[in-house]
């Protein structure tokens, strides 16, 4: 969340947060946060230019968080490399985020949308009740979150 407000510092418009720099800083945070070694686990960003209101990059922030943070804590067992993707696209106002690993997947008996843990449910409540939008989780070498919702004007 620092990350918004050294953003709304630095801007000259109060209202709204540039997703392509929020979210570099952001996943650059959580790899040092982790002290992740970039040749054990790599990160590909390909994000798409939109702006957001301070509304939305919270949550969004916060889901960002979880799922990195997810991949990074799971994915990769035992010194396992592998990579991490974060993809954004703008169609419109329909804003779609995808978080994706090569890592070991979500196991098959757990059923993630009614899981005990805590950070998932905590993702699919800001994703569909503070963004009104949806979530989908696909395994298949890895896994991929991917995220959609309209941008508030």
């Amino acid at each position: 969340m620092s990350a918004v407000h050294e953003m709304l510092y630095e801007s000259e418009q109060l209202s709204e947060i540039d997703l392509k720099t929020y979210l570099s800083k952001l996943t650059d945070t959580i790899f040092q946060t982790y002290s992740i070694d970039h040749r054990k686990v790599n990160l590909t960003s390909d994000i798409g230019d939109a702006s957001i209101s301070i509304n939305q990059a919270y949550p969004l922030g916060l889901v960002v968080n979880e799922l990195i943070s997810n991949s990074l804590k799971y994915a990769f067992p035992n010194d396992k490399k592998g990579d991490i993707t974060v993809v954004m696209r703008k169609l419109n106002s329909l804003l779609t985020l995808t978080v994706k690993d090569n890592g070991v997947g979500i196991p098959d008996t757990m059923d993630w949308k009614n899981a005990g843990s805590l950070g998932l449910n905590l993702v699919r409540t800001l994703v569909e009740n503070q963004l009104g939008g949806s979530l989908d989780m696909e395994k298949n070498n890895g896994t991929t979150f991917t995220i959609q919702f309209t941008i508030e004007t």
